[in-house]
Formats: structure tokens, C-alpha cells, sequence
């Protein structure tokens, strides 16, 4: 359930919800056999779910609370407690944003990132920071194992040097802050980098191209590879398109070396009605080179073919009232 409210035009709104909790990162309850990581050590009855956000929106500023709370009904206890924020201010062009949310159950700071970015009509660039810490619940053990967070620093940017092409790219580096454990004998890798670049071309407005190129290096694994693809549209229901990506993963502790690659092709039909139909074949190819006999080329083809068909009573397309009747908060 959740009721809300608003002032005069939107400029404050409050909410509230409650409800029951689901694991992380699936639609399951935390006692479901299927998401049982602990055995024993699991909560014996769902958790309840209690939050309240509030928003400020003016012209150049737009800010929001949010708290939330997970009681175990059980134990008559709360199993996490958490309050973030953030903040978005834009002025001609150049927009600033910036969070943080603190557990308030494990009295440490959590996610945290800003940004500041600027856009043209012939490019934009944007940098950026961010912390990055996992969340745990009481219940659990894994807290016990004093996870450390990553920092991040990135930067993007887009550029159209041409009508109908553009250009971007961008990189981040990263690192985990120190343990504090000891291992005398043992390098631990505690950072890393990434980049990509690429170009697009869509100056047909029937035919469209792209390619990027990636590089990834990171404690125990780096990865370099590449994509591109072409996409036309024969009719206003017919539409084709070709895909080719090729990656090299190099891993740091195992024996094997994979290059991966993978072509595809796609053709749509889509005769404006409630009927469309697609096919799909797509070609994969991997070998994993290994100085013993388990070495192998793991190659194949996947052939799809779909078909949708809607059926209704008739009402015309658009948002069903109900939908509209949803509180919600502005954005």
C-alpha cells in the first residue's frame, strides 16, 4: 500500500509504503527454499517493510529524502535501517547531482556518488565520483566479514564532429580501500581501469552503423574486445539488422585463455497491427586454449523464431485509468 500527498503545485510530496520484504535481488521471500544461503541461519517468517520519501522540487533544484525500515515480526526487531538522499541542480545546460545513503543499523556510510555534467547540441562531457559499499541485513553473517568499498572516477563524453556521426568514449578507474589484513606472501591486486570508445552513423534514415571498442583490467581478470553492428529498415514493417562482437578475457589464475565470438542477425515484421514476428540466428564461437587435453572449442548455432499476438476488448491503446489513479511522486 502506499498513500501519498502533494502541496500546491507540486513543489512538495510526501509518501509512504509498506509491504512485505523480498531477497535481494529477486521476487522471492527471504525464507524460500530457492534463495537459502545460510541453511539454518535463514529467518523463519517474512520481513515487513516500512518506508516514507519526501521530494522538493523548485525550478533549478529538485531534492528527495527516503527512509526505510525491515523488522523481522518474529523477533520483534528491526533486521536494517537505512536513510539516503539527493540532490539535482541543473542551470543552462550544466547539471550537478549527488547522493549518499547511511545504514543506519550498521552505523556506516553506504553508497555515495556525484556528477556533474554539461550538454550542447553538438556534445556533452560528463565527470563523476562514486563510493560503493554492499548492504547486509542483521540476520545475516556476511556483515561479520567487514566488506570495504570501491571508489570510482569517471568521465564521459559525446561529440558529433559531422551530420549524422557522432563520437564517445570514456573511462573510469577504480580501488578498494585497505583491508587491513595480513598476507606476507601474497600480491593482492587492489585497482583498476577501464575505457571504451566508439562511433555511430545514422545519417539514412533507413540505415544505421556503430562500433565500439573496450579494454578492462581489474584484480584477477582483464578483458579486451569489440562490437559492431548495422541495422536497416526495408519497409515501415520490415526491419533487418547484423551484429558482430569479439572478446578476449585473459584470466590471471586459471590456465585457459577464452576468445569469444559472436555474430548474429535479426529480421522483424511488424505490420502496425497486433501481430509482429521475429527470427533470430546467432553464431557462437569459443575456444579455451589449455596446454593439457581438457582443452576445447565450444562452438554453436541458436536459431529463434517468435510471434506475438495481442488480444483485448477492444478499448483504445493508451494507459488504462487505473494506472493513471497511482500516486506518484513528481520526478
Amino acid at each position: 500500500t502506499t498513500p501519498a500527498t502533494r502541496t500546491t503545485r507540486s513543489a512538495v510530496a510526501l509518501a509512504s509504503f509498506a509491504g512485505w520484504g523480498l531477497a535481494r535481488g529477486v521476487e522471492l521471500a527471504a525464507t524460500n527454499s530457492a534463495v537459502d544461503p545460510l541453511d539454518e541461519f535463514l529467518p523463519e517468517r517474512r520481513q515487513l517493510v516500512w518506508g516514507a520519501n519526501a521530494r522538493w522540487r523548485s525550478a533549478p533544484l529538485q531534492t528527495s529524502l527516503l527512509y526505510l525500515r525491515e523488522v523481522d515480526p518474529r523477533a520483534k526487531d528491526f533486521v536494517s535501517e537505512r536513510i539516503g538522499g539527493d540532490a539535482v541542480a541543473a542551470f543552462h545546460g550544466v547539471e550537478l547531482a549527488a547522493g549518499s545513503d547511511y545504514d543506519v543499523a550498521a552505523a556506516d556510510w553506504g553508497r555515495a556518488e556525484t556528477s556533474l555534467a554539461m550538454r550542447r547540441a553538438r556534445a556533452s562531457a560528463e565527470i563523476g565520483w562514486r563510493r560503493y559499499a554492499p548492504h547486509f541485513p542483521l540476520w545475516t553473517v556476511w556483515g561479520a566479514f567487514s566488506p570495504v568499498p570501491y571508489h570510482a572516477a569517471s568521465a564521459r563524453g559525446h561529440l558529433r564532429v559531422a551530420r549524422g556521426f557522432d563520437l564517445e568514449g570514456g573511462g573510469e578507474r577504480w580501488h578498494f580501500d585497505d583491508t587491513g589484513a595480513t598476507a606476507v606472501l601474497v600480491t593482492v591486486e587492489d585497482r583498476g581501469w577501464r575505457w571504451s570508445a566508439g562511433l555511430r552513423w545514422f545519417r539514412d534514415p533507413r540505415w544505421q552503423a556503430r562500433g565500439t571498442l573496450w579494454r578492462e583490467f581489474g584484480p584477477g581478470a582483464s578483458s579486451l574486445g569489440y562490437d559492431a553492428g548495422a541495422s536497416w529498415t526495408l519497409s515501415r514493417s520490415i526491419d533487418l539488422s547484423a551484429s558482430y562482437s569479439w572478446m578476449r578475457r585473459p584470466l590471471e589464475f586459471r590456465y585457459d585463455e577464452a576468445k569469444v565470438g559472436t555474430s548474429g542477425l535479426h529480421l522483424g515484421w511488424d505490420p502496425r497491427g497486433r501481430f509482429r514476428a521475429t527470427a533470430d540466428v546467432q553464431h557462437v564461437s569459443e575456444a579455451r586454449d589449455r596446454p593439457d587435453a581438457a582443452a576445447f572449442d565450444w562452438t554453436q548455432w541458436r536459431v529463434g523464431l517468435s510471434t506475438t499476438v495481442e488480444f483485448d476488448s477492444g478499448s483504445a491503446r493508451g494507459v488504462p485509468p487505473a494506472v493513471l489513479r497511482i500516486p506518484e511522486l513528481p520526478k
